[in-house]
């Protein structure tokens, strides 16, 4: 007969699935949570950085094409033919300068218009709640006033790049990784942690 004292112990196979689960699962959680660290630090400063690069060229090329449609329409209101300077500034709406424009002349008073400008017509004046949502550029040859350029910008257009939505998700989304990650992180290690600490210390 075999000796009983010979016999194998038995292993809870479940048991040990169980724990590498658990070890896998801390490991992915881990990883996550790397991962989002790393986001944060390397890919969100460097989005900002691209973002303000591309907003700096853009308030450049806003510039220039300000400076473009200053040029011309003041060349066309010098020469006093309204009509001359409504084809111009239909031109430049064509042409996608602006979102919606408006024309005054020295007397404040619309010679042209163009875009989305509603409510308003030639020969009026532009009202001031209006004028509050609106960008003035002076047109002048030399030293002579000659009127306005009136420009309505595209709602969220030029926002800083702190407002920007897309930045704001990342980080978002960024935050909420790292949360869930160290979440379950600590409730995955939180019964090795408590077995360990019911164990008896050994002197």
């Amino acid at each position: 007969e075999a000796d009983a004292s010979l016999s194998w112990p038995k292993v809870d196979r479940r048991l040990s699935r169980r724990s590498a689960l658990v070890a896998l699962c801390l490991v992915l959680m881990a990883t996550i949570a790397a991962l989002a660290v790393w986001v944060g630090l390397a890919t969100v400063p460097q989005a900002r950085d691209t973002a303000t690069a591309l907003q700096t060229q853009v308030v450049q090329l806003r510039k220039m094409s300000e400076l473009t449609m200053a040029r011309s329409l003041s060349t066309q209101l010098a020469g006093g033919d309204y009509g001359e300077v409504q084809e111009v500034l239909t031109g430049f709406a064509t042409l996608g300068y602006f979102h919606g424009a408006v024309v005054t002349n020295a007397r404040q008073r619309i010679v042209a218009l163009a875009g989305q400008a509603p409510g308003l017509l030639v020969g009026t004046e532009v009202p001031d709640a209006l004028a509050r949502d609106l960008r003035p550029i002076e047109l002048a040859l030399g030293s002579e006033p000659l009127g306005r350029l009136h420009l309505l910008t595209a709602p969220g257009a030029a926002r800083p790049v702190s407002e920007v939505e897309g930045l704001g998700t990342l980080r978002l989304f960024v935050a909420v990784a790292f949360a869930a990650a160290a979440a379950g992180v600590g409730l995955l290690a939180w019964p090795w942690l408590r077995r360990r600490l019911r164990e008896p210390v050994h002197a």
